[in-house]
C-alpha cells in the first residue's frame, strides 16, 4: 500500500519548479490512483499516512517561505481538486469503525489542500480564488479538530490566516457580497481557532478567540450562523461543561436570527447527548428547546421545520403517499413566508414522490406548476428531465437541459441526464445533453471534460440514428459529419497553440480516422456524396496529425490515398453536374487540392506496393490527373496545364492523354495555350508504344487547324511532323485515317495557293510541296496526282528569274 517515490517527467511551469512540489505532485497522482482502486484497511495504512505527512510538512514549509507558488498551472490545480474530492467522498462513505482509513483519507485531503495552496498563491490571485482557499482551509481544519489531528489543524489554519490577511488588504476593491462573505469567514475562522485551542487545552487562547468572534457576530447571515453552531457541537467538547455552555450560547445567538434553524440545530445536538453521562446537559438542552417553542417570533417556521422532519422520515421509509401529503401541507399559503428556497425543496420532494410511485401524470402536474425560483436550481431541472424522459416529452427534456447548462455545477447534472437518457433508450436526449457539454467546454482549457471521449460518444449515438432510414436521416448524417469536422477543428486548434496540452492520444486519432473512413466507404452508394466527401476529408486531415513514424506506415498511407481518390472522384462528378458556376468552380478547386495531395504521396510509397497494387495505384493516379487537367481548364489556370501533362508521364497512359486532349478541345482556350499543351499531349501519345492512330490524327488535325491562323511557321512545323508520323504509320500496321490525311493535305495546299496569290512564292512553294508529301500517304493516289497537277500549273520559274536579276 505505501506508494514508491520515483522520478517522473512532470511539466509544471516554464520556470524551474521546486523539487518538493514535483515530488508532492508525483505522490498525489499515485495516491489518487490508489484511492480510485478502493484500498482495503491494511496495516500499511499507517506507513502511507507517514508518507503523506512528510509531503504535507514540506509543502507547508515551502508555502511559508515562497509566496510565488506555481500560479496558473492547471495540472497542479487539477490534481489537488481530484484528490480533495475523492478523499472527501471516501471518508464520508467509510464506516465509523474503520478509523485507520478515515485517518488516511483525512491526511490525503490535507495534502490536496496544500497542493491547491501552491496552485493558488495569495499574492497572484483574485479575491474569489482567495475566498475559495480560505473555505477549503476551514473545512479541512474542522475535520482535523474533530479527529484530534491538532497539528494538522494548526498548519491548515495558519494558511487560512495568510489568505485571510491578504483578503483584508484587498477590502477596498471588493464588492459588497464579497465583503459580507469575508466577514462571515472571519467569524468562522475565529470559532475554529476557539475550537482548536479548547481541544489543545489552551483555555486562555480559546476564550480570547471566542471574545473576538462575539464582537463580529452581527455580520453573520443565518446560514453561516447555523453552520457555526454545527461546528461547535460536532467538535469534541463532550469532556467539558464549558464546551456545552459554549454550544448552547451559540444556538441561542442563532435563534435571534433564525428560530427555525436554531431549533433544527438544537434538536440534532440534543440527540447527540444520548450517550453522555451528565444528565444535566440533556435537561438543559430540553429546557432551552421548550423556551424556543414558547418565545420564538416565527412559530410558522418552527412548525415548517417539524413538518419537514416528518416528511423526510416518511420519504426515507418509502411512505411516498404520506410524504407527499406533508409536502402539500407545507406548501399551504400560511407558510409562504418560509422563503422561496423552501418552496423549491418541497416541489422537488413532490417530484421525487411522484417518480418513486411512477405516477407520471402527477409528476407532469408538479412540473407545470414549478415556481420560477425552483426552475432556477439545476436539481429541479434534472428531476423535471427525468419526468420528461419517462413521458417522452422531448421539448420539455431539452428545456431542462438548457436550464441545467447555465448552472455553475452543470457538469455532474448533465452527466446524470446522459446516463438517464441512455438507460431509457432516448438517444436524442442523450445527444442533446452531450452537445450542451460540448457547447460549454468545446475549446476551454483547463477542461473538466475529456473532449475526445465526448466526441466519441456523440459520434456513436449519431451513427445509430444515421443508420435508420427515416425522414430525419439526412439531418443525422449531416450532424455526424459535423462532429468529425469539429474533431478536425480541435486538432488544428491544438496544433496551432503550443501552450495547450495535447488532448488526443495516438489511439484516439486512429479511432477517429478509422471510423470516418469506414463510414464513408460503407455509405458511398447510400448517403449523399457530399457527406461522404466530408467524412473522407476529415479522415485525411486527422491522419495528418498522426506522429510522423505512424504516418509513414503503408496502411495509413493507403487509407489516405484511397480517401483522396474517392473524394476527388465525387467532387468531379459534382462539378460536371453543377448548374451554378460559383459552386462548380469551388468543387473543381477543392478537387484539385485532393489530387495534389495524392500526387505528393504516390511516388514515395509506390515502390513499397506489390506489382498488382502498383498497377492499380498508377491507374488511379492517371485518372486523377485527367480530373486535375479538366479542373485547371475550367478554372482558366492555363499555366498549370503543361505541368499536369508532365506529371502524367510516369503513368504512361494514352487514355489519360487522350482524355486531357478532349478536355482541351471542348474548351475555349487561348491559341498559344492550345498549341503548347496539345503539342505536348500529341508528342507524349506518339512516344507511347500503343496508341489510337485515329485519335492521334484527330488531335494533330485540331492542333494544326488552331495554329494555322495564328503562326504560319508553327503550323508548318506541325505539318512536317504530321508527314513524318504518317510515313512511320504507313510503314507499320497502323494507318493514318484517310480522311484526316486528305483534310490536312488539302488545307495545307489551299494555304499555299493563298500565299501564291499574295506573291509570297517561296513560302507558297514550301507549303505546296509539303502538302503533296503528306498526300503521298493517302491510299487514293488520284488525290496526290491532282495536287501535283495543280502545283505544276503554278509558275515559280518567272519568280526565280526575277529574283536572280
Amino acid at each position: 500500500m505505501p506508494i514508491p517515490t520515483g522520478n517522473k517527467d512532470v511539466s509544471l511551469s516554464a520556470n524551474k519548479t521546486d523539487k518538493r512540489i514535483e515530488a508532492a505532485l508525483d505522490f498525489a497522482r499515485d495516491l489518487y490512483k490508489l484511492f480510485s482502486s478502493d484500498p482495503s484497511d491494511a496495516p500499511a495504512t499507517d506507513q502511507l499516512v507517514d508518507q503523506i505527512s512528510q509531503h504535507v510538512k514540506k509543502l507547508h514549509n515551502y508555502t511559508h517561505k515562497h509566496v510565488a507558488g506555481v500560479p496558473g498551472n492547471p495540472e497542479m490545480d487539477q490534481q489537488g481538486t481530484r484528490l480533495w474530492n475523492i478523499c472527501t467522498r471516501l471518508r464520508r462513505d467509510c464506516g465509523p469503525t474503520n478509523k485507520r482509513l478515515k485517518r488516511l483519507y483525512l491526511h490525503g485531503r490535507v495534502l490536496a489542500f496544500y497542493l491547491l495552496v501552491v496552485a493558488n498563491p495569495y499574492k497572484t490571485r483574485k479575491a474569489q480564488d482567495l475566498i475559495y482557499v480560505v473555505k477549503l482551509a476551514l473545512r479541512a481544519a474542522r475535520d482535523c479538530v474533530e479527529s484530534s489531528e491538532l497539528e494538522l489543524a494548526t498548519g491548515v489554519l495558519q494558511k487560512a490566516a495568510d489568505y485571510k490577511s491578504h483578503l483584508q488588504d484587498l477590502a477596498s476593491g471588493l464588492i459588497k457580497e464579497e465583503v459580507d462573505e469575508c466577514n462571515c469567514l472571519e467569524v468562522e475562522y475565529l470559532i475554529m481557532r476557539t475550537a482548536l485551542s479548547w481541544a489543545d487545552n489552551h483555555v486562555d487562547v480559546a476564550e480570547h478567540m471566542y471574545t473576538k468572534a462575539e464582537r463580529l457576530r452581527q455580520y453573520l447571515t443565518p446560514d453561516y450562523a447555523e453552520k457555526l453552531a454545527d461546528v461547535l457541537y460536532e467538535i469534541d467538547f463532550n469532556s467539558s461543561d464549558a464546551g456545552f455552555k459554549l454550544i448552547i450560547h451559540h444556538i441561542r445567538k442563532l435563534h435571534d436570527k433564525s428560530p427555525g434553524a436554531a431549533c433544527a440545530v438544537l434538536d440534532e445536538f440534543t440527540l447527540s447527548l444520548r450517550g453522555v453521562d451528565d444528565s444535566s446537559w440533556m435537561e438543559k438542552a430540553v429546557i432551552t428547546r421548550m423556551w424556543m417553542i414558547t418565545s420564538q417570533r416565527d412559530t410558522n417556521e418552527t412548525i415548517y421545520t417539524l413538518i419537514w422532519k416528518k416528511l423526510e422520515s416518511n420519504y426515507s421509509q418509502k411512505q411516498y403517499d404520506i410524504a407527499e401529503n406533508w409536502c402539500r401541507l407545507s406548501l399551504h399559503h400560511v407558510f409562504q413566508n418560509c422563503g422561496p428556497g423552501n418552496v423549491a425543496k418541497l416541489q422537488r420532494k413532490l417530484l421525487l414522490c411522484a417518480l418513486a410511485r411512477n405516477e407520471l401524470e402527477a409528476a407532469i402536474s408538479v412540473v407545470h406548476n414549478l415556481s420560477k425560483q425552483s426552475w432556477a436550481e439545476p436539481m429541479t431541472a434534472y428531476l423535471a428531465f427525468k419526468v420528461a424522459i419517462r413521458c417522452e416529452d422531448r421539448n420539455l427534456a431539452e428545456q431542462c437541459i438548457q436550464i441545467i447548462g447555465q448552472a455553475p455545477d452543470h457538469v455532474d447534472f448533465l452527466g446524470a441526464c446522459i446516463a438517464e437518457s441512455q438507460q431509457k433508450g432516448d438517444i436524442l436526449c442523450a445527444i442533446a445533453a452531450l452537445k450542451k457539454l460540448q457547447e460549454n467546454y468545446e475549446y476551454k482549457d483547463p477542461n473538466p471534460i475529456h473532449l475526445p471521449a465526448l466526441f466519441r460518444c456523440l459520434i456513436r449515438l449519431l451513427n445509430i440514428l444515421a443508420e435508420k432510414p427515416d425522414e430525419q436521416q439526412g439531418e443525422f448524417i449531416s450532424d455526424l459529419c459535423r462532429q468529425f469536422d469539429i474533431v478536425v477543428y480541435a486538432l488544428e486548434r491544438q496544433s496551432n497553440d503550443t501552450q495547450t496540452p495535447q488532448l488526443f492520444t495516438v489511439d484516439e486519432l486512429e479511432w477517429f480516422s478509422r471510423n470516418a473512413y469506414n463510414l464513408a466507404l460503407k455509405h458511398t452508394t447510400t448517403w449523399d456524396l457530399r457527406c461522404v466527401v466530408r467524412l473522407l476529408t476529415a479522415c485525411v486531415k486527422i491522419i495528418s496529425h498522426f506522429p510522423s513514424d505512424m504516418r509513414s506506415q503503408i496502411e495509413v498511407t493507403l487509407k489516405a490515398l484511397f480517401s483522396r481518390f474517392i473524394a476527388a472522384s465525387a467532387l468531379i462528378s459534382f462539378a460536371r453536374t453543377q448548374d451554378k458556376v460559383k459552386e462548380q468552380l469551388e468543387d473543381y478547386q477543392l478537387m484539385r487540392k485532393h489530387v495534389l495531395a495524392f500526387d505528393s504521396l504516390v511516388p514515395e510509397y509506390l515502390s513499397r506496393l506489390d506489382e498488382q497494387s502498383q498497377e492499380d495505384m498508377v491507374r488511379k493516379h492517371a485518372t486523377l490527373l485527367t480530373f486535375d487537367f479538366e479542373a485547371a481548364v475550367a478554372l482558366g489556370q492555363w499555366d498549370d496545364l503543361g505541368g499536369i501533362v508532365q506529371r502524367a508521364v510516369p503513368c504512361r497512359s494514352a487514355v489519360a492523354y487522350q482524355t486531357m486532349a478532349d478536355s482541351l478541345l471542348r474548351a475555349q482556350v487561348p491559341g498559344q495555350v492550345l498549341y503548347s499543351t496539345m503539342r505536348k499531349l500529341v508528342n507524349e501519345i506518339w512516344d507511347l508504344e500503343s496508341f489510337d492512330a485515329v485519335k492521334l490524327a484527330k488531335y494533330t488535325r485540331c492542333l494544326f487547324q488552331a495554329t494555322l491562323p495564328l503562326d504560319d511557321a508553327l503550323a508548318m512545323k506541325l505539318l512536317q511532323e504530321a508527314c513524318g508520323r504518317a510515313r512511320e504509320l504507313h510503314e507499320s500496321d497502323a494507318r493514318w485515317p484517310e480522311e484526316e490525311l486528305e483534310w490536312m493535305a488539302a488545307t495545307a495546299f489551299n494555304h499555299a495557293i493563298d500565299l501564291y496569290g499574295a506573291y509570297d512564292r517561296d513560302r507558297a512553294k514550301e507549303w505546296g510541296s509539303t502538302a503533296i508529301n503528306l498526300a503521298h500517304y493517302c491510299s487514293d493516289k488520284s488525290f496526290e496526282r491532282m495536287l501535283q497537277d495543280k502545283f505544276m500549273r503554278l509558275s515559280f520559274e518567272d519568280h526565280e528569274r526575277n529574283r536572280g536579276r
